[in-house]
């Protein structure tokens, strides 16, 4: 190799390890500048959820200094669906009230201009109290007042809320869950949803229907209320500590649920959960291919084309789920 050569291989060597250096130190210097990024960023978020915890803190602190209203609870009287209104029975319980004060509430929902105001009659100590005719078709924000000679001043400093149409028909039926299962030559489809108990005056539930489909059209329908049979939170409770118990052997097979229940109950089991004013309902229904739809020739593979829908109906005409 000649001198020149020479000169060229090293001089492009050199350009190589420059240019590879060079590469190389831009991807650590940006590494690290990402690194620094993420670790700026982590911090701006730790500060950010200070601030807010902070804010939220003396937010509270706040509201709670200023609160005068201990409590609010409401109830049905009566309802009448047709007309889509309710007595409401609203009572407040507060923490003060000065001498010779009137206690006012005032509602208000969003297709209101003005709220509407009722005056609360004492119920005895610090309880005030009204029976109003109220439309279910809306939820309303309330606020409590105490009038005197020198004014008004609001009593709640916290939002109060009557979800009338939320828990008249949003949350009538709660955490409902459909299921369908396959065994041999049968399908089961089920259905599990909780009512509040007891119902809501003329809201009790009417009818249970399952609506089988196949190809889009309603093959058949199959009322099923007579299963429809409700259970609370402390008797499915029970009902699972008898199943646990009969399997593991640490009852005799000839104890009954009802001897079971009964039994714990007499004990005050505390570990059984609390009535929570709710009613739990399972139905099910059974399809054997042979026997309840043999035109259909279903086998376990063409049976899962089958469609299940439940339907619901209320006595006040309320059909869940809604369309």
């Amino acid at each position: 190799m000649d001198k020149s050569k020479a000169i060229l291989v090293l001089l492009a060597a050199n350009l190589l390890a420059v240019v590879y250096v060079g590469y190389s130190l831009h991807g650590a210097v940006r590494n690290g500048h990402a690194e620094q990024d993420a670790e700026i960023r982590n911090l701006q978020q730790q500060v950010q959820q200070l601030e807010s915890a902070i804010l939220n803190g003396v937010r509270q602190e706040l509201t709670a200094r200023d609160e005068k209203v201990e409590a609010l609870d409401y109830t049905w009287s009566a309802v009448d669906i047709a007309q889509k209104s309710a007595q409401i029975g609203l009572e407040v319980e507060l923490q003060e009230v000065s001498a010779s004060a009137e206690i006012v509430l005032t509602l208000a929902h969003e297709e209101m201009t003005a709220p509407m105001e009722a005056v609360l009659e004492p119920l005895g100590g610090m309880r005030y109290g009204a029976e109003l005719e109220l439309s279910v078709a809306h939820n309303y924000e309330l606020r409590v007042w105490e009038r005197n000679a020198d004014g008004q001043r609001q009593m709640n400093a916290a939002s109060l809320q009557l979800p009338l149409y939320d828990e008249l028909y949003a949350r009538r039926v709660q955490e409902a869950s459909t299921g369908t299962s396959i065994s041999g030559e049968r399908l089961t489809a089920d259905v599990a949803f909780q009512l509040q108990e007891p119902a809501i005056p003329g809201t009790e539930l009417e009818k249970v229907l399952l609506r089988i489909t196949r190809d889009g059209a309603v093959y058949d329908e199959v009322d099923l209320t007579a299963q429809a049979t409700s259970q609370s939170a402390r008797s499915a409770g029970l009902e699972q500590q008898y199943n646990l118990a009969l399997a593991a052997g640490e009852i005799d097979p000839s104890v009954t649920l009802e001897q079971f229940i009964s039994d714990r109950e007499a004990a005050s089991d505390t570990d059984t959960p609390a009535y929570d004013g709710r009613a739990r309902y399972t139905v099910s229904y059974t399809l054997d291919y042979a026997k309840d739809a043999p035109e259909l020739g279903l086998d376990a593979e063409s049976a899962t084309e089958l469609g299940f829908e439940w339907v619901l109906t209320f006595a006040d005409g309320y059909v869940w789920p809604e369309d």
